[in-house]
């Protein structure tokens, strides 16, 4: 059972003691998801937009869709995938 302080609970209010500590938990992104990285790096071998890439990998990880797509735009960037195709 959550204390109330006002209209928030002590949940929210440690929440934001929290917050105002450290700032914001910061949006999910792609760097430490080896899942999302090698979901954008499929979705890129296809032959997939970068748009649609990082539409269906924010979809299929939970990541952030802003976060997917600038990491899909360095990999089209790159020579080939690892698997050696060219992109």
């Amino acid at each position: 059972m959550d204390l109330k302080v006002g209209s928030a609970s002590a949940t929210d209010v440690e929440r934001a003691a929290v917050d105002a500590l450290l700032g914001p938990a910061p949006e999910t992104e792609v760097d430490g998801n080896a899942e999302a990285e090698r979901i954008l790096e499929l979705l890129l071998d296809e032959k997939l937009s970068v748009s649609d890439a990082a539409r269906i990998a924010a979809r299929l990880t939970g990541g952030s869709k802003n976060a997917l797509y600038q990491r899909a735009l360095e990999l089209s960037r790159q020579p080939a995938s690892k698997s050696g195709k060219p992109r």
